[in-house]
This record gives C-alpha cells, sequence and structure tokens, in this order.
C-alpha cells in the first residue's frame, strides 16, 4: 500500500501552497524529505522517544523551518511513562493490549518517564494560519482518537486542510481509538476521507482533507434561515400598524358619532386622535426601515445567488475535465489489456501496473460521480435562493402598498372636529406629510 502522507503533498499543484505542518509522533520522520520538498514555512515535530529524539536533532539544527517539539501531546503538561517496546514505532503512553496478537514477538523494554503537553498548548507554539494549506499528522500509538478530540475542541478544528492519521482497525492499547472512531469524529468536523495506505494493513494511514465548499454551503444555509427570521419579524410589524390604523379609525368614527360631546371630551379626543396620528407616524417610519433593510437583504441575496451562479460554472468546468480525465484513463486502460497479452514473460510487473491504472480509472469515476451530485446539489439550491429571492420581492411590492394605503388615510382625516354648542370651533392639526421614499443609490 502506498503512503498517503508522500502521495499527497508529492502533489506539485501543491508545491508552495504547504504552510506549516504539524507532525505528533515523528519518531525518525522518514516524511521529513517530503514535507522539505513542499516548501513548507514551518515544520513542527513533536516525539518523546529518547532514541528518536537523538536522530531528529542533527537535523532539526541544519533547518531553520523545522521545529522539535521534545514530548508526548497527552492530558496536561507534566511526566508520564511511555511503554518502551522492541518495536520502536509501536511505543506508547498506554500499554498494549491487541498488539501481541499481531506481533507474538513483542516485548516491553522500559517505561522512561517522558514530558508531555497538551494539545492547545503545541498549537499556541505553530505560527499564525496564512493563505498556505496547513497540514497535521498523527501517528502517536494508542492516541489517535484523543488527539483528534482535542483538536476538535479548539479553535484550530477546521485550520488544517489535510490530516493524515495512522490508526488501528481495531483496539491495539487500553481505551485506544480505532479507524471507524476517527473517520466519525473528522466526518463530522467537515472532513472527507481522500486517501488510505501504509505498509501495515491493520494500522492504516488515512488522508483526510477538509471540504471547504460545504462549509461554505452551510453558512449559506444559515445566513438564509436568519434573513427568513428577519422576514417574519417585518410581517408582524406590519400587522401591528394596520392595528393601529384600525384603532384610529374606529376612534374617528366614534368622534363623528359624537355630536354632543362636551369641550372637556372634545380636548380628550383630540389629545387620542394627535397620540394616534404620532403612533401611526411612527409606525410609518419603522416599516420604511424595515422595508429599505429588505431591500438590502434582497441585494444580498441576489450577490449571494450570483456566487452561486459562479460556483456552478467552476463545477461545470471541473466536470468537464473529470469526464475528459476519464475517457483519457479509458482509454489507457483499453491499452493496457491489449498490451497485457504481449507481455506475459512480464506479468508480475504488468500486472502491478495494470492494477494501478484501474485503481486510478476508478478513483477517477468515482470523483466524477461525486461532482455529478455535487453539481445536482448547487442547482437545487440555486433555484431555492431564486424563488426565496422572488419570495422576497413580492412581499416587498405587497409592503409598498400598504404604505400608500396608509399614507391615503392620513390625508382623508377631518381638517376640522364636529361644532358644539357654545364651545369655539378647532382646527385639526395638519396632517403630516407622508414619509417619502427614498431614492436608491445610482438613480436621478
Amino acid at each position: 500500500m502506498s503512503d498517503p502522507i508522500h502521495q499527497k503533498l508529492s502533489d506539485p499543484a501543491l508545491r508552495g501552497q504547504i504552510g506549516t505542518i504539524l507532525h505528533i509522533g515523528a519518531g525518525h520522520c522518514a516524511e521529513l524529505p517530503t514535507y522539505l520538498g513542499t516548501g513548507a514555512g514551518q515544520i513542527h515535530l513533536v516525539e518523546p522517544a529518547p532514541e528518536a529524539l537523538a536522530v531528529l536533532e542533527p537535523q532539526a539544527a541544519q533547518s531553520p523551518r523545522i521545529t522539535l517539539h521534545p514530548c508526548a501531546v497527552g492530558d496536561a503538561a507534566g511526566t508520564a511513562p511511555l511503554h518502551l517496546y522492541n518495536l520502536a514505532d509501536l511505543s506508547s503512553l498506554r500499554p498494549a493490549t491487541g498488539l501481541a496478537d499481531l506481533f507474538p514477538g513483542l516485548r516491553l523494554i522500559g517505561t522512561p518517564d517522558v514530558a508531555t503537553r497538551p494539545l492547545e498548548a503545541i498549537l499556541e507554539a505553530l505560527p499564525g494560519a496564512g493563505p498556505g494549506q496547513d497540514v497535521l499528522a498523527i501517528d502517536a500509538p494508542g492516541e489517535e482518537a484523543s488527539i483528534v478530540q482535542a483538536l476538535l475542541t479548539t479553535d484550530a478544528a477546521r485550520r488544517f486542510s489535510w490530516v493524515f492519521v495512522t490508526v488501528g482497525v481495531r483496539p491495539l492499547y487500553r481505551d485506544g481509538g480505532t479507524v471507524d472512531q476517527v473517520t466519525a469524529l473528522l466526518v463530522a468536523a467537515g472532513y472527507v476521507v481522500s486517501a488510505t495506505g501504509g505498509d501495515d494493513p491493520d494500522r492504516p494511514c488515512l488522508a483526510f482533507q477538509l471540504d471547504r465548499r460545504t462549509l461554505e454551503l452551510e453558512a449559506a444555509h444559515r445566513d438564509l434561515a436568519a434573513r427568513d427570521a428577519s422576514l417574519t419579524t417585518t410581517a408582524k410589524e406590519r400587522d401591528d400598524l394596520k392595528a393601529a390604523l384600525e384603532q384610529a379609525r374606529a376612534q374617528t368614527e366614534a368622534a363623528k358619532a359624537t355630536q354632543t360631546t362636551t369641550a372637556k371630551e372634545r380636548d380628550d379626543l383630540k389629545a387620542a386622535l394627535e397620540q394616534a396620528r404620532a403612533q401611526t407616524e411612527a409606525k410609518a417610519e419603522q416599516l420604511e426601515l424595515a422595508r429599505a433593510a429588505l431591500e438590502t437583504q434582497t441585494r444580498d441575496s441576489t450577490a449571494t445567488a450570483g456566487q452561486m451562479s459562479e460556483k456552478i460554472a467552476t463545477l461545470e468546468a471541473q466536470l468537464a475535465a473529470r469526464i475528459a480525465e476519464r475517457n483519457t484513463l479509458a482509454s489507457e486502460k483499453e491499452a493496457v489489456a491489449k498490451d497485457r497479452d504481449a507481455q506475459a514473460s512480464r506479468a508480475k510487473d504488468s500486472e502491478a501496473a495494470s492494477i494501478r491504472q484501474e485503481q486510478n480509472l476508478t478513483r477517477a469515476l468515482r470523483l466524477h460521480e461525486v461532482a455529478q451530485a455535487d453539481l445536482r446539489d448547487l442547482q437545487g439550491r440555486f433555484a431555492e435562493l431564486n424563488r426565496q429571492k422572488q419570495q422576497q420581492t413580492d412581499l416587498l411590492r405587497k409592503l409598498t402598498a400598504r404604505l400608500q394605503e396608509a399614507a391615503q388615510y392620513l390625508h382623508g382625516l377631518p381638517q376640522t372636529l364636529p361644532t358644539v354648542a357654545g364651545v369655539p370651533q378647532i382646527k385639526a392639526p395638519e396632517p403630516a406629510p407622508p414619509p417619502r421614499k427614498k431614492r436608491k443609490a445610482g438613480k436621478a
């Protein structure tokens, strides 16, 4: 099985794109040449074993890009016994349980105390996140699941674009994690399994890549939900304004019906009418502000729809490229099949090459199916955005009509109040002019 770390980080497309690399449980760090070849700005190696540190220290001294952390990742700062086995790569802070079944000759050769630091303290020692893609590699036997859980509780949970974890298929240490547990934790945090490999099928190395596109879509969905809540609030304010207008109308009709009202009652009615007018004007101003906010939200929705269109166009271009790649791989597979019969004398090497070609074709076909599913999902979301935008536009038209009705009603209020014998006639205050509609920027 191929090494996913070398396979992924040796991709020419990633050269110069890697920012910081953190390797927990580095051992002798056979991956160091690959790390240096990426052009990463900082490489941090965490290793507690004294024998491995003796190998790493001279290499760290030769490059200012390499930082060595002589400790193990634990729950707190302090010390803990390190269980050293005759197979050094399997040493752990936890005693082995299922390893004896896989390695009958495994034996414990010592338990020296080593320094421990919590993961959060090691993350604080890293440089700040930059534009490059950060990488995390975890090869700490028995501690894999606990390290991933600690990572997901920090602000750096989604800092790393790539996470490589070497972990047992079944529990190999006391209370140790497994492939299924680690995969469930990272997938729930927004990562997807990109590759699986390594030299040991019982402790494979899994490559996880952060799916930033899905996270962006989830954020857009949350934003749309917030805007829906805002529209609900605007509708309630509209209903409150309508109720205030009905109340003012009822009070006006009652004033017309009462022709023998005393001077004091007339003053009370005038004060109530003024209060109702002030409330109506205040509600009208609030509704105008709500309408302006709704227009802003509509423009934001239009911008979001445009961004979704651009993403769909990009995904379609990627899909076309993957289709072309699939066709190329299919042609290569056909050529390999024809050459395989002619190369019977070299069957072993040809079979290995054919298997790699078939794996590449299968991977390309799976990527093609994923891309098609993503395209359909984005198209559905784009259609939903357009539908919501149309709903907001319809609601804006209805609010405008309601404002015009309120303005017409205020203009239609009586200019004078009924005359009562012996009491001079009092002219009603002029109605406040209706709120002027704000002109949009850029229009004459």
